[in-house]
């Protein structure tokens, strides 16, 4: 019969492994296609799911709509890129820089809208994770600043989120 300490030692290694094994999947790839999830958290606290598609211009990149006809939702402006995995890093002021120095960082503008309140993005960043046929797969952190509907005042929330998006057929 192994002793205590073994077992410890063993139980330990396939907890590890099981959350090695469990980490190396991509967080975007349990989000069925054409669809989004994200998490919001801080003055208003939400969980958002829905449609989701990306617009294109020139061969590139250039948005992701995540919402539903009723105006809940987050929408992110992207400077134009290939399409294909990157990261593009929140910005303040504008986008569209230099489209051919692909090697400068990337930029987007996130604004999401909630039942209760409108933010935009200070700081954060979109992950393209990939791109498989048409469909992009991405993960997504942003904090963002707002106001409340009706009076409520200044808001900032935290959202992590993941979608996988079909090309919008615009």
């Amino acid at each position: 019969m192994p002793d205590r300490s073994s077992l410890l030692a063993w139980l330990v290694c396939a907890v590890a492994g099981a959350l090695v094994l469990g980490c190396s999947e991509s967080a975007s790839m349990d989000v069925p296609s054409g669809e989004f999830v994200i998490e919001i958290g801080g003055s208003v606290t939400d969980t958002l799911r829905g449609p989701v598609q990306y617009r294109m211009r020139d061969g590139h990149l250039v948005g992701i709509e995540l919402g539903t006809p009723d105006g809940v939702g987050m929408s992110l402006e992207l400077d134009p890129r290939p399409l294909a995995p990157g990261r593009y890093t929140s910005v303040d002021g504008p986008l569209f820089g230099n489209q051919a120095d692909t090697s400068e960082a990337a930029g987007t503008m996130a604004f999401l809208t909630t039942s209760d309140a409108a933010f935009t993005a200070e700081r954060g960043t979109l992950t393209v994770e990939s791109v498989q046929g048409e469909t992009v797969a991405a993960t997504f952190s942003f904090e963002m600043r707002g106001q409340m509907h009706r009076g409520g005042g200044d808001a900032g929330v935290q959202v992590e989120g993941r979608l996988r998006a079909p090309p919008s057929r615009d």
